[in-house]
């Protein structure tokens, strides 16, 4: 990862944060499997180490409870599956300083933890990163939006080693079960999940939160970063 540009933009963080006198909010959006937790990663470990203390809060805590998805016919990743009001609350309590602690989602039960997990107590800088987070809706909240874009497919490809790589406990087989091949080929399962769900997100909504970013980051095949002008 380029870690000259990820300098530049730490460094672009922390004079936001000098000229606001508040915690700094940043957008961070781009399709599943793209890179952006470890983008995310990235960038904290070089703020903080400039004496930035950094959280960075995961938008999936703001997914509605899988059953009432379900109940109501949604796709989960979808805008319209997050609580988008408490989404802007949560943004508006940061930039007012309030430090509030967000909701987080359970990777192992597939559904939103009953208690707070992601705390924001005492960081001078907040990046709040998933899908569709540079939404209409959203992409205002922010001092700064960014995108993180990839070609189409090298992103399959990235989401494609995940999909294997990630133990199938009965939860996820459960979750993933009308996507699932015949045959139980872990590669075909994969794409069709990436076809049904994934593409389609990032074709309707996620690529749409583009347009609205301060700064476009492309990652190569190889993982290295450049600016999109």
């Amino acid at each position: 990862m380029g870690a000259d540009l990820l300098d530049l933009l730490a460094t672009r963080i922390l004079a936001l944060r000098a000229d606001l006198g508040r915690p700094v909010l940043v957008g961070l959006d781009g399709a599943v499997a793209v890179g952006k937790s470890t983008l995310a990663g990235h960038l904290t470990e070089r703020l903080r180490a400039a004496g930035a203390p950094t959280a960075v809060v995961g938008a999936d805590g703001f997914l509605w409870p899988t059953a009432q998805i379900q109940a109501r016919g949604l796709t989960k990743g979808f805008p319209e599956s997050y609580d988008r009001e408490a989404m802007v609350a949560f943004l508006d309590a940061v930039r007012a300083g309030d430090q509030p602690a967000a909701p987080r989602y359970d990777h192992a039960t597939y559904d939103v933890a009953a208690e707070p997990g992601q705390a924001t107590a005492g960081s001078a800088v907040v990046i709040f990163e998933g899908v569709n987070t540079l939404g209409a809706d959203l992409a205002r909240h922010y001092d700064l939006r960014v995108y993180l874009d990839a070609a189409p497919a090298d992103i399959v490809s990235w989401y494609l080693r995940r999909f294997a790589a990630t133990p199938f406990s009965p939860v996820r087989v459960v979750a993933l079960a009308p996507w699932r091949p015949a045959n139980g080929d872990v590669q075909a399962w994969g794409k069709a999940v990436w076809d049904a769900v994934n593409g389609p997100n990032l074709a309707r909504y996620i690529v749409s939160g583009r347009t609205r970013a301060d700064v476009v980051l492309h990652k190569a095949a190889d993982h290295t970063l450049s600016v999109v002008d």
